[in-house]
């Protein structure tokens, strides 16, 4: 019996794409996840407002924000992009530390934006001082693992107290 092989075409979407022909880089990742990050915290804090301003105002504030943010193009500079996904995370974790206060009754407007902010400053300084000391990876990896652990802590929380598991 003989097996006979048929020629397979060539599929071409499935050869690598040239580097200098992708679309996305490094700091176009960076800034997609930024703004994904960025989003998920507007959302947010949109949840918090909708009571103070309303419906109305608040779905148009974010159209307004979404149409300034399209015709402006907002770039964020090459000297902060290594900092924001460390900052991201730590406003994540205020977030998530917040809806985890409000769930639990004790949220206080004040405390969540000293929260935010310190924790965004913070988590930058660190990366930074790592960067400067040539160990920027390894305590960009500490603060990572450290807010996760922070969010994921949070999140099971707010879980308990939703679905009273």
């Amino acid at each position: 019996m003989t097996i006979t092989t048929a020629t397979v075409p060539l599929n071409q979407a499935l050869t690598p794409v040239d580097t200098a022909d992708r679309v996305f880089r490094w700091n176009e990742h960076a800034s997609l996840w930024f703004s994904l990050g960025v989003g998920l915290l507007v959302i947010q804090i949109g949840a918090y407002l909708v009571p103070a301003v309303g419906t109305r105002d608040a779905a148009l504030a974010i159209v307004v924000g979404i149409v300034l943010g399209l015709v402006f193009h907002p770039s964020v500079p090459e000297v902060i992009q290594p900092y924001l996904p460390i900052a991201v995370i730590a406003a994540l974790d205020a977030v998530f530390g917040g809806v985890r206060a409000v769930l639990d009754g004790i949220f206080v407007d004040k405390v969540f934006v000293v929260s935010f902010l310190s924790n965004v400053l913070v988590a930058a300084f660190i990366v930074f001082l790592g960067d400067q000391l040539g160990v920027g990876s390894q305590l960009s990896t500490g603060v990572v693992v450290v807010l996760g652990i922070r969010i994921f802590s949070n999140v099971a929380a707010i879980r308990r107290h939703l679905f009273k598991a």
